[in-house]
C-alpha cells in the first residue's frame, strides 16, 4: 500500500436548522473553499429535501433522516472550489432536525 503523502483535511461544516429550510433555494453555508474529494449529506429532518449545485436545478433529493456519502476521488473527480451547495425543501416544511453539508479535501 502506498503513500502519496496527502493529508486529508475538512472543511467547516454547513448545517442549517430545519426552521431556516423553505421552498426556495437557498445557500448552504460558503462556497466550497477548495476542491473537494468526498462529500457528505445528512437530512435529519422530518421532510423530503432537495439540493443543489446551480440554485435552480434539483440535483438530488435526501429523504426524512436520510444521508448520502459520496467519494468523487474514486472516479478521478473532484467537485472544484467555488461550488455553492443550495438547499430546499420539496413543499412541505419540516417540524424538526437539521440538514448538513461535510466536505472533505487534501
Amino acid at each position: 500500500m502506498s503513500n502519496s503523502g496527502l493529508k486529508i483535511k475538512d472543511e467547516a461544516l454547513r448545517e442549517v436548522a430545519f426552521g431556516a429550510i423553505t421552498a426556495s433555494y437557498a445557500a448552504l453555508g460558503a462556497v466550497l473553499a477548495h476542491d473537494a474529494f468526498i462529500d457528505a449529506f445528512i437530512n435529519e429532518t422530518n421532510a423530503n429535501i432537495y439540493i443543489s449545485f446551480d440554485g435552480t436545478t434539483d440535483h438530488k433529493k435526501f429523504g426524512a433522516l436520510a444521508g448520502r456519502v459520496t467519494d468523487l476521488k474514486a472516479n478521478d473527480a473532484y467537485r472544484i472550489a467555488g461550488t455553492q451547495i443550495y438547499i430546499k425543501h420539496d413543499g412541505t416544511a419540516p417540524t424538526s432536525g437539521w440538514f448538513a453539508a461535510e466536505v472533505q479535501y487534501t
